[in-house]
């Protein structure tokens, strides 16, 4: 049973395997509609070349050289695609088989001789040379051809490309070099992303980058293979110094490109059939030799050719014991059929021998036998003996079946094994989901308990707060009430006194002033000091006139005497107010006092609670915790309040 990441990712490689395809393809034609573009638009490079009609035909020749180059690339790609290099569908058998062919473990099966197992195709390749990343496909016998004719068109195809793009280089190099075209040649991506460029001239830089890039890289590849080529050696071959299959220039041009090499890579579709079969290859030097050579090949192996061949008998061995395994189950199997047919034919020989004595019997009693009775004997004879060997086919058909049915066995076995184990997995883990639901729902309990204690404590809080405002509103009232009481005693007090200095004054005791007339009184003396004030402006101002019509002439001595007594009157009058106010002011400074005293003694008892509260809580962590965050989560909405605008005043 397959599960659904290995689907998945079996999926997600096949397509992995086509990316460098479409890569290559997506660069190979924005390339040429590059340089189709440069043709078409911006060459030749002088003006006066482009009105001419020479220019015309020059176009049309690059046109065609470009497209036949292009043609030939997907076409040798798509044909080097469409011909496979494995083994699959080829004899491997005949006369020279034992002669440097391996055994591979791998898809159990024996290959010839420069025959190689590839990992990423999963199979074994004719003539393996290596794993192309780009064609997502191996290069070996029978696809070497389209391989070597794709990089020659493709060097040649980079090279006209770069050539082409020279005019590119020289409208930036024109500016001169400076870093914004340094920049532009070097990293056109980031020059692009960060606003540095226009998109036309990073189209321009890009595929000029990619060109001179392709073309080192491809010229490298091209002239590696070929070299390998001209000497008869695949790139597995390279590392050793020894070259046993190489048959000269032209043998190994010959048995690379087929029997038309000089044609073959003008066109892919020329036929050019291969001087071999891929199994079979043609040595310089005799056989003895050969087997010399091939024990010190075998001895002058890589450490990485010795390592594969370790996991490689590592894994037969692991194969081998499996196949041990069951074919010791077979044997039980078959040795139990055996049992049932040697009982089988027991029996069936019983049987002939009770036919013999029958038939000798008949014979005895009969002198001269029938003819008749012997061909009977002989059919049932005959008949016996296909019956027999109906049974032995049958039997053999049972031991294929029993041998199906085990394996069979042995996989639903597996099978159940595995479930078996996931059943466990998830029992284990709904055990332990239920012990955490468990978990949770007893400090969902604790939580529970701790918020009602915090709304109990909080109500406890709320009423002694109701009780605290309570009791302010009493002192007020109290307070406010000894204020008024204090006032009416000092009102009475001032008014004594004054009664006291006007009593000793005159020298005999007077009745006490109504409210009615002391109000009077004041402001008689008012209008008094009024009045003597703008008679000594006048008088300041301008001598008192000396005649009759003037009051002043009458009575000269009474009015000075009166504005005497009204003078000392007022100064009495001006300093019983002054005692009245300073009296009041003390009394208010008083009040103020006891005010600011009760109000601190309430400060202390509500700061001497709070400690006391704190205390309290602090000898309980728990509740400590809990009753903080039940507090933060009740103010959270007051704490954080943010106003929009200024709050109204």
């Amino acid at each position: 049973m397959t599960s659904l990441a290995s689907k998945v990712f079996c999926r997600v490689e096949r397509l992995c395997r086509h990316l460098p395809v479409v890569l290559n393809t997506f660069l190979v034609f924005s390339i040429t509609g590059e340089v189709s573009y440069l043709v078409l638009l911006e060459a030749p490079l002088e003006p006066e070349q482009q009105k001419t009609a020479g220019s015309a035909w020059w176009k049309a020749v690059h046109l065609l050289a470009q497209y036949f180059m292009l043609g030939n690339i997907c076409w040798n790609s798509v044909l080097f695609l469409r011909t496979s290099p494995s083994i699959r569908g080829v004899f491997l058998g005949g006369e020279g088989m034992g002669q440097g062919w391996r055994y591979c473990y791998t898809c159990e099966t024996h290959t010839p001789p420069r025959c190689s197992h590839c990992y990423d195709c999963k199979v074994c390749v004719l003539r393996r040379d290596h794993h192309c990343v780009f064609f997502g496909q191996c290069v070996g016998f029978r696809n070497y051809r389209y391989f070597l004719s794709c990089l020659l068109f493709m060097w040649s195809g980079l090279l006209y490309a770069t050539l082409m793009n020279a005019e590119v280089f020289i409208v930036i190099l024109k500016e001169g070099l400076t870093l914004h075209s340094f920049l532009l040649l070097l990293i056109p991506w980031i020059m692009l992303v960060s606003g540095q460029v226009s998109a036309r001239a990073f189209a321009f830089a890009f595929i000029a980058d990619t060109c001179v890039v392709g073309f080192l890289l491809v010229s490298a590849f091209f002239f590696f293979h070929l070299f390998l080529m001209i000497r008869g050696q695949t790139t597995r071959e390279w590392y050793s110094t020894r070259r046993p299959y190489n048959l000269g220039v032209l043998g190994n041009l010959r048995h690379s490109l087929g029997l038309r090499w000089y044609l073959c890579w003008i066109c892919p579709l020329i036929p050019s059939p291969l001087p071999g079969d891929g199994m079979n290859f043609q040595l310089l030097t005799a056989p003895e030799e050969q087997t010399i050579r091939m024990d010190v090949a075998e001895e002058n192996k890589t450490s990485e050719e010795m390592l594969e061949k370790i996991a490689e008998l590592e894994y037969s061995q692991n194969m081998l014991r499996d196949l041990n395994a069951q074919m010791r189950h077979w044997l039980e199997v078959a040795d139990e059929e055996l049992a049932m047919l040697r009982s089988e034919n027991a029996t069936l020989k019983k049987q002939l021998k009770d036919l013999e004595k029958f038939v000798n019997e008949a014979q005895q009693v009969e002198a001269e036998p029938s003819s008749t009775l012997l061909a009977d004997e002989l059919d049932a004879k005959r008949s016996i003996e296909k019956k027999i060997e109906k049974l032995e086919k049958e039997s053999t058909v049972l031991k294929e079946q029993n041998k199906k049915l085990s394996a069979e066995l042995k996989s639903s076995q597996q099978e159940d094994e595995q479930d078996k184990i996931t059943l466990s997995k998830l029992r284990a883990t709904q055990q332990t989901l239920k012990n955490e639901i468990e978990e949770d729902q007893i400090e969902l309990q604790h939580r529970d308990d701790v918020i009602h204690k915090l709304t109990l404590q909080i109500k406890h809080m709320k009423e002694t707060e109701d009780e605290y405002l309570n009791i302010t509103q009493d002192l007020r009232l109290t307070n406010q009430k000894l204020r008024n009481q204090l006032e009416d005693r000092q009102d009475q007090a001032s008014f004594a006194n004054l009664n006291d200095l006007m009593e000793e004054r005159e020298g005999s005791p007077s009745p006490p002033l109504s409210f009615a007339e002391e109000i009077k009184l004041l402001a008689s003396l008012t209008e008094v000091k009024s009045s003597n004030s703008t008679d000594l402006k006048n008088q300041n101002r301008s001598p008192a006139p000396q005649t009759s019509s003037s009051k002043w002439i009458l009575h000269p001595v009474l009015p000075q005497v009166s504005t005497r007594v009204r003078n000392t009157e007022a100064k009495e009058l001006l300093k019983s107010q002054s005692l009245a106010v300073k009296l009041h002011t003390e009394r208010c400074q008083g009040v103020l006092g006891t005010v600011v005293k009760l109000a601190g003694l309430f400060a202390l008892f509500v700061f001497l609670v709070f400690v006391l509260g704190t205390v309290a809580l602090a000898n309980c962590e728990d509740m400590f915790d809990n009753s903080w965050r039940g507090l933060s989560m009740a103010l959270w909405p007051y704490c954080n309040l943010h106003y929009v605008a200024l709050p109204p005043f």
